[in-house]
């Protein structure tokens, strides 16, 4: 697991990473409340999701073997973590909501056109 200082520079690294991914959060939010997300966002979002699960684990294992000094930032990289995650989540949830009502759309303008006349 490394030094005390190899774990400090490790979740300053990740709180980085936090800090970073909830700037994307913000601009994903707006731009999901009118349209739905391109896959290469949903993509990034599940690289999210994926990096905020690793991290928790990895700062739970340095929660046990480290030394008092450092109990505080671990609790708070934890807590982003938790954070970014559950925001990640919800928008991957608004997302997918987007898009049934995209394919629902979509279906009432081909019943709409098929339900026409034609001479």
């Amino acid at each position: 697991m490394g030094s005390d200082k190899e774990r400090n520079t490790a979740l300053d690294t990740m709180l980085g990473q936090i800090a970073r991914c909830k700037g994307r959060l913000d601009s994903w939010e707006q731009e999901v409340k009118s349209k739905v997300l391109s896959d290469d966002a949903t993509g990034e979002i599940q690289r999210w999701i994926n990096y905020a699960w690793e991290g928790h684990n990895i700062v739970r294992l340095y929660s046990y073997q480290s030394a008092p000094n450092l109990q505080g930032k671990i609790s708070h990289t934890l807590s982003g973590l938790d954070g970014i995650e559950s925001r990640l989540r919800r928008l991957e949830r608004k997302n997918e909501e987007k898009k049934r009502e995209k394919q629902k759309e979509k279906g009432k303008e081909s019943k709409g056109k098929s339900k026409r006349h034609r001479p």
